[in-house]
């Protein structure tokens, strides 16, 4: 691994949390975190992507719903695929050529030729609403800022339901023009956070405890196209 998982969080480079966390400065936005959601989020992406890593699941998650979920994304095609040849759970290291600072990422899946895999829970009732889900959560400045970072080719969002029939939809922003305006969406707004960062002398509050020392970055590669889609 490029960090070790504690002291991912807290290294020195912007990640696209941080970037939340700086727009939410510059509103004067309370940067309140959800914790119920996020200790959920983490179950299921553990479950998911490293079930066999040891760590326990807080007793208060809904572990049988987090099966269910984690099973629908095994029943897909792709995600079957995916979770059998991608690397899982990998941190990067890269710099942004306009402003220098140094940033860094943490993809849930990288395959071969490219193509990066970012699973998210949604509550989405219908593919249009998981679409319009990812306008309203800006995964947008998130695919753009991986897909630049790490120049990758291809960036899949997997959503799946949080709740019963537990469909898996599959939304790749660059495999048609639609999801092209949509990185490049992200693309404006990632970058103006970047320079106006830049500027600042704003610290994510992730960096309390700095890690010693600089890891190295790492490239690595997919291709199989297939359109967007609801897998049931």
């Amino acid at each position: 691994m490029l960090f070790q998982p504690a002291t991912y969080r807290s290294y020195p480079a912007i990640s696209n949390s941080d970037l939340i966390e700086f727009e939410r400065f510059l509103t004067a936005t309370p940067n309140k975190t959800p914790v119920a959601a996020y200790a959920e989020g983490s179950a299921f992406h553990q479950m998911v992507l490293e079930p066999r890593c040891g760590r326990p699941i807080p007793a208060d998650i809904d572990r049988e719903r987090l099966t269910k979920m984690a099973t629908a994304v095994r029943a897909t095609r792709f995600g079957r695929w995916a979770l059998q040849w991608g690397q899982k759970e990998q941190p990067h290291l890269f710099r942004d050529p306009e402003t220098g600072l140094l940033c860094k990422c943490q993809t849930d899946l990288r395959l071969r030729h490219g193509l990066i895999v970012d699973i998210k829970t949604t509550r989405a009732r219908t593919y249009q609403q998981f679409l319009e889900c990812c306008e309203l959560y800006q995964y947008d400045r998130q695919t753009a800022f991986y897909l630049d970072g790490l120049n990758a080719k291809r960036f899949v969002l997997l959503g799946v339901q949080k709740t019963a029939p537990f469909q898996v939809f599959y939304f790749e922003p660059t495999a048609d023009a639609t999801g092209n305006a949509f990185i490049e969406q992200g693309r404006e707004r990632y970058k103006r956070l970047l320079a106006l960062l830049a500027k600042s002398s704003f610290q994510p509050s992730s960096w309390a405890t700095a890690a010693a020392s600089t890891p190295r970055y790492r490239n690595a590669i997919i291709d199989n196209a297939i359109p967007n889609r609801v897998y049931v």
